[in-house]
């Protein structure tokens, strides 16, 4: 069974949560950012109708006065304010205008006077002049109608958390696939090594018959004239030696393999290759050296190797081929068969083979064998048709 795919999964939760929370977020800022904005209108109105209130009665004498009054009593956020008549003079103006700050307009409507002329008439308005509208020009410092720091952080604080959350669940899903898949590798092993006990009991308690059997035919065959019986025992013979093999494969999948590394070049182990399949196409690079037990690597090329050239149509060539992948030696076995279907892994179970003289047990053994020396092996279809195995083990430049 494959692994379920929590690293997607989890990521893709994750992240619909994170897009949630951040239009909430979004949501939220917008609704304090209108509610700021309306307060600080709701500020200006109110200083511009005291203003206007002021401006009505006839005490209020000095507008600058009046002015730096209502200012101070409302800085921050207001800097400077500008009082103009109708044709836009200035009648009063105090504070100093910062640079970068947001300036509001509001028209106010003083009215007549109730009492004597003050000192608008001063500047030439008369009575007559302050009866119509003025304006009001206050200039606020800058950052004035927007929400304090804590609440300007909540977005970007969610995006941020929004991301971590992302990736927590990436990492979360990394871990539980590969726990899932140390189960079920585990599940898998323990199934395979009592099945390779049964094997190995019922191979040992099969020797001895079938040598019997094997050695009962040998003599005689030394006593048989009959071409046609002596045909028949050479069968016989030739039958027990194939199953005495079949029973030898059996026993080497069942014995844990012990390793004995060593470090020696690639090309060496591919001319010993090439003495034995005439026609294998190899190439080595000299300078490729490979950390491996010998025997081993060597056992697992000649099963790759002999399934290569059982399922390569006549004529068609096997190649072998190295390759340095970083601290790894990938050693490439191609030919240009069927492929290994669509579930390569199913191979490598026991007793699973595409070959009416296959055992079952080679590329099992295979692979017991590469992950014993540290490394790995996988089949995988090969551009143009065929199958490619990749048997990746340590390795350096000599």
């Amino acid at each position: 069974a494959s692994a379920p795919r929590w690293s997607l999964a989890l990521p893709l939760i994750a992240g619909g949560l994170a897009i949630l929370l951040s239009g909430l977020a979004a949501l939220a800022m917008y609704a304090f950012d209108e509610r700021a904005d309306l307060a600080l209108q709701g500020k200006i109105l109110g200083v511009a109708h005291t203003i206007e209130s002021e401006l009505r009665d006839t005490q209020a004498s000095s507008p600058e006065r009046l002015l730096e009054e209502i200012r101070s009593a409302n800085s921050p956020p207001i800097a400077s304010i500008i009082l103009r008549d109708a044709s836009n003079t200035t009648i009063a103006e105090v504070g100093t205008r910062i640079p970068g700050g947001e300036i509001r307009k509001i028209e106010i409507f003083p009215g007549p006077p109730a009492g004597p002329p003050d000192r608008l008439e001063s500047h030439g308005q008369g009575r007559r002049g302050r009866r119509g509208r003025k304006g009001l020009e206050i200039s606020l410092v800058p950052g004035a109608g927007r929400p304090p720091l804590r609440i300007r952080l909540l977005f970007p604080l969610t995006i941020l958390m929004g991301l971590g959350l992302v990736v927590l669940a990436r990492i979360s899903g990394r871990s539980f696939e590969r726990r899932y898949g140390a189960s079920i590798r585990e599940a898998q092993a323990r199934h395979f090594e009592a099945l390779g006990r049964a094997g190995a009991g019922l191979a040992h308690q099969l020797r001895n018959p079938l040598a019997t059997i094997k050695g009962n035919c040998q003599l005689m065959g030394e006593s048989l004239a009959d071409p046609k019986l002596l045909k028949r025992c050479h069968q016989a013979i030739q039958q027990a030696q194939r199953m005495e093999n079949m029973l030898e494969t059996l026993l080497d999948y069942a014995r844990p393999p012990s390793p004995e590394i060593t470090e020696f070049p690639v090309s060496e182990l591919f001319q010993e290759f090439e003495s034995m399949y005439p026609e294998l196409q190899g190439t080595a690079d000299a300078s490729i050296l490979i950390r491996a037990d010998r025997e081993h690597l060597r056992q697992v090329l000649e099963v790759l190797i002999s399934n290569a050239f059982a399922h390569s149509p006549e004529g068609e060539p096997v190649e072998l081929s190295s390759m340095l992948e970083g601290e790894w030696t990938v050693l490439q076995v191609s030919d240009r068969g069927p492929g290994p279907g669509e579930h390569p892994e199913d191979l490598f179970e026991p007793y699973v083979t595409t070959r009416p003289d296959g055992s079952g047990l080679g590329l099992s053994i295979a692979r017991s064998l590469v992950e014993a020396n540290g490394g790995s092996i996988e089949l995988v279809h090969r551009e143009a048709g065929g199958a490619e195995a990749r048997v990746r083990l340590p390795g350096r430049a000599g």
